[in-house]
């Protein structure tokens, strides 16, 4: 009977097993073949040099960089025209050890009409051992342009041709040669345009601040990142946090909200420039419920504006208050559950700005802190129905942030925003930050928000200055009176009759009488005719040098130092004017202290411009303290030339000022400073000859004449005084003059003559700095906008 499985053949055990073995020598015998053949073939490649290998890694790489604050996923810089910009680079050494310098600079790429201009280099020491890579802080400055030296309107790049780039350089030991350069992604920042800085232990929950209106400033004529008022720089989990060492890269901040972020991820470094900053107009907004145990323990205990009371539970009715920030037409505040939260026990001297159970349980206390404030919340500020609900934009904007009140307009196509004040431009840069210094912004704010109205468009913003508030520039009225000082005592002197007679006369005194009495008296008379040869010659020496001095052969300095500091705080910000002269060409080498001090050439003339490409800032470790030494300063013979260094400076003490009775004042000097001539303005005004280090005197303060604050320019001393009262009507003001060196500066090699005029301005206190408080209609968007 035949097989029902025609396609199957039949086999028996012993025939599987001849099939067994057959088909396992076949499998051996191709398996030899294939590599024999891949052999074959690979040895062919090799001799071809064909060969596919793995690509060998660099000896040296740039793996990675970012702004600070910022985040390593962003791998973004930003920088803006006459600020200084922190940033983060990691390098990494794949060859072998590598000892050398890590510079960073800003290139200049515009193909415009405009005298090209690179930054500083910023250089520090860098060791790298195989394989492991480090992360080096180093700062960018981008210098501030103008098209034409007989104008006042400034470049700004348009964001589709970026004009500059930030660029990494490692260098051999010493700087001698370039070994690896690259370039970065750069992003330029409008002078409209801060940093929103957010420090959290769980990043991911503020993503949605990105779609806030507050951030992102819708305008009617263009929704771009040109339009954005805040570049939102969410810090990512780190073992040190992410922020600038020094008080100039913080002039980009405006703001930075903390929550949950452990405080002892800072350096010393980072937490001294952080209180400079707050003192100086920073604000920060602090989430309650996870932050405010562990910053009672921190460096920022001190200025909270409340204390832990304990924990407590949000329900519907403690949460109501926030309902005045709803508009008109806005959805209803509807938490989904109860929150959890802080009980709030505010500070002496802070201040509830939304009050819960008749006050006993605030919700938002703020405290100021000298010309900033910090703000804490009892509840937590990444609360899944602070995302979904759309009027928490206003709250942020008009109760937290405490920024002027805005509104809703519509051109018949698109909405946007605008400022209630409708003169005031939406893009108007003092009204984005509130960090001011008085050498940068004293006298330029009335032109800068007058810029700024006349803009109606975007594209005329490219005709607005490019420096915003707290830019380093050299066109200040501050700067320009320090400039004529400079110039009026700069440069060569001719010696007067007086000089002649006095040199004359001791010539004669110590040649004829004395010499004859000294030998007189030792019973030689006859020996005076042998020392009068070596008189002369002493004498001569003497003359030489005394003119060498006064006429200017010598190396002279001339400086103009402006002292500010802020209530409550020790620290000042000391900013130095100085002309350098010189009868021989001199390369001179500025030294600092620490590492805050900075120095860039100061323009001849206000509508000029300084190149500091030539310039070298290097950061010098000296045991745990990094140091500044800046190259690249040379003043030419028989010439003067002028810089302008920064630097920030602890005086032992600060300028205290307390309210007495009738008009009374008790102004103390903490300072290790002796102030004379003290003018104290403001709406009243008060005249101190002198107040002696640590001392406290009263005053009274009257009303000026004519209701305002006047100034005699008859001098120049009166006029630089002038303009550092530019503004003191809206707080009290302390201007006067201090004896002695402020310190902390140096120039190699030393002049042989210092001529310094030192100006001290201290702000007692401070009236109006920020908008008042304005819940609900004009603060809000009168909108139910989903998110």
């Amino acid at each position: 009977m035949p097989d029902p499985r025609p396609y199957t053949t039949v086999m028996g055990w012993s025939e599987r097993i001849s099939a067994v073995r057959w088909l396992a020598a076949v499998a051996i015998f191709s398996s030899l073949c294939s590599t024999g053949c891949s052999d074959s073939e690979k040895s062919a490649d090799s001799a071809s040099g064909s060969a596919v290998v793995e690509k060998p890694l660099p000896p040296l790489s740039v793996d990675r960089a970012m702004s600070v604050p910022g985040a390593w996923r962003q791998e973004d810089v930003f920088v803006k025209p006459g600020h200084w910009s922190g940033a983060w680079v990691e390098a990494a050494s794949n060859a072998g050890d590598f000892q050398g310098e890590l510079e960073l600079r800003i290139e200049d790429r515009a193909q415009t009409a405009v005298e090209s201009q690179a930054g500083p280099g910023v250089r520090r020491p860098l060791v790298l051992s195989r394989g492991e890579p480090k992360v080096i802080e180093g700062a960018f400055f981008r210098p501030w342009r103008k098209i034409a030296p007989d104008t006042s309107t400034y470049y700004s790049p348009s964001p589709n041709a970026p004009d500059v780039a930030c660029s990494v350089s490692l260098l051999s030991r010493g700087g001698r040669r370039s070994e690896l350069t690259t370039s970065l992604q750069t992003t330029a920042l409008k002078n409209h345009q801060a940093i929103f800085g957010v420090l959290a232990a769980k990043p991911e929950k503020y993503s949605f601040y990105a779609g806030l209106d507050v951030i992102s400033a819708p305008h009617l004529e263009s929704t771009s990142s040109d339009a954005v008022h805040y570049r939102l720089a969410i810090a990512e989990e780190g073992l040190r946090a992410p922020l600038p060492s020094q008080a100039t890269g913080w002039t980009t901040v405006a703001y930075l909200l903390w929550d949950g972020y452990d405080p002892a991820r800072f350096s010393d470094a980072q937490r001294e420039a952080m209180l400079d900053w707050l003192h100086w107009g920073g604000q920060l907004l602090i989430s309650g419920p996870a932050s405010l145990v562990a910053l009672e323990r921190s460096f920022l205990a001190p200025y909270l504006p409340a204390r832990d009371g304990g924990t407590v539970t949000l329900e519907r009715a403690a949460l109501e208050p926030l309902q005045q920030w709803v508009p008109p037409r806005g959805r209803p505040f509807e938490p989904s559950h109860a929150w959890p939260a802080v009980k709030l026990v505010p500070h002496e001297g802070a201040d509830t700005l939304v009050p819960a159970d008749g006050g006993a349980n605030p919700l938002v206390v703020e405290r100021s802190v000298g010309r900033g404030r910090i703000v804490v919340t009892s509840f937590g500020l990444s609360e899944p129905d602070l995302a979904d609900w759309p009027s928490f934009d206003s709250l942020l904007h008009g109760c937290l942030m405490r920024r002027p009140p805005r509104t809703l307009v519509n051109n018949g196509f698109v909405e946007g925003l605008r400022w209630v004040d409708i003169g005031r431009s939406w893009f108007d840069p003092t009204r984005i930050s509130n960090v001011r210094y008085v050498v940068r912004d004293e006298g330029r704010e009335g032109r800068l928000a007058k810029d700024a109205r006349d803009l109606q468009s975007m594209y005329d913003m490219s005709a607005n200055e490019g420096a915003g508030v707290a830019a380093w520039r050299d066109d200040g009225p501050v700067v320009n009176s320090a400039r004529e000082l400079l110039r009026s005592e700069a440069g060569i002197v001719i010696p007067d009759a007086r000089f002649v007679i006095n040199v004359v006369g001791a010539y004669f005194l110590v040649l004829v009488p004395l010499n004859w009495l000294i030998f007189r008296l030792l019973g030689k008379p006859e020996w005076a005719w042998f020392a009068a040869p070596l008189i002369a010659v002493g004498c001569s020496a003497v003359v030489v040098r005394l003119a060498e001095l006064d006429v200017g052969f010598a190396r002279s300095t001339s400086e103009t130092t402006i002292v500010e500091l802020q209530p409550g705080s020790s620290r000042a910000h000391v900013s130095r004017f100085i002309a350098v002269y010189n009868s021989l060409g001199t390369d001179y080498e500025i030294r600092g202290d620490d590492s805050s001090t900075t120095a860039l050439p100061l323009a001849a003339d206000p509508n000029g411009t300084s190149d500091s490409s030539t310039w070298r800032i290097g950061r010098i470790a000296e045991g745990e303290i990094d140091r500044t030494s800046i190259q690249g300063f040379l003043v030419e013979s028989n010439s003067a030339a002028m810089l302008r260094a920064e630097q920030m400076r602890d005086l032992g003490g600060g300028i205290g000022c307390e309210r007495l009775a009738d008009g009374r004042y008790r102004i103390t000097n903490g300072t290790r400073l002796e102030l004379t001539d003290c003018r104290i303005m403001g709406a009243a005004v008060g005249r101190l000859e002198r107040i002696p280090a640590g001392a406290s005197i009263e005053v009274r303060l009257e009303a000026p004449p004519g209701g305002a604050v006047r100034e005699d320019e008859s001098s120049l001393l009166e006029k630089m005084r002038g303009a550092l009262a530019t503004r003191a009507t809206d707080e009290l003001r302390l201007i006067g003059l201090a004896t002695g060196d402020v310190g902390g500066f140096a120039f190699s090699p030393q002049p042989s003559q210092i001529k310094r005029t030192t100006f001290v301005v201290a702000h007692l206190e401070y009236r109006n700095v920020l908008p008042q408080l304005d819940g609900g209609g004009r603060s809000s968007l009168p909108r139910d906008r989903t998110r």
